[in-house]
């Protein structure tokens, strides 16, 4: 008989964080052993007796161990992966109809509605946004005209999933 234990039996990490995963297994018969790790996606290794984990979702990954007489035993382990609150802004966008980085938008993890203020060098109010689609953003006009290229200020609140808030400002350059 084989009896093999993978440790940590479970784990939490953030998103893009690696984890060892150590399986420790015995043969009845001292048989050598062979192992293998399901699923191999995000594994370094799929066949060694530690290996990094490095999943994109939490992940259930099992090891099986198998000794030279066919027999096997199993055990799992549970990384759950753990995604912050995070906001990304990007610093300028050339909304010049390229279909690429046209929209000044807000993007990140776990935000449910974004209201966002853009003022010009005059301190008039360019554009207003408050949805929770983050598809939406300024588009680089107002009032139907293309806005001059140059430097924009801009207010943002964000609500998060949890209900927090929080409050960014900057600037973003229009560029065509």
């Amino acid at each position: 008989s084989v009896n093999v234990s993978v440790t940590p039996a479970s784990s939490i990490i953030e998103s893009g964080e690696s984890l060892t995963l150590d399986a420790f297994a015995t043969s009845g018969l001292n048989g050598n052993l062979t192992y293998s790790w399901s699923p191999a996606e995000g594994l370094d290794c799929a066949t060694c007796e530690s290996v990094i984990a490095t999943p994109t979702t939490s992940t259930t990954y099992t090891v099986t161990a198998i000794d030279e007489f066919g027999c096997s035993s199993s055990a799992s382990s549970f990384i759950t992966i753990e995604i912050n609150n995070q906001i990304v802004v990007p610093n300028a966008f050339s909304p010049n109809g390229d279909g690429f980085n046209d929209i000044f938008r807000l993007t990140g993890s776990n935000i449910s509605e974004v209201e966002m203020h853009i003022f010009d060098r005059w301190g008039c109010e360019v554009f207003t946004l408050i949805s929770a689609d983050l598809q939406e953003g300024w588009n680089g006009t107002f009032k139907g005209l293309n806005q001059e290229l140059g430097a924009y200020v801009y207010y943002a609140y964000i609500r998060f999933n949890d209900d927090t808030t929080k409050f960014i400002k900057g600037n973003v350059t229009l560029v065509r």
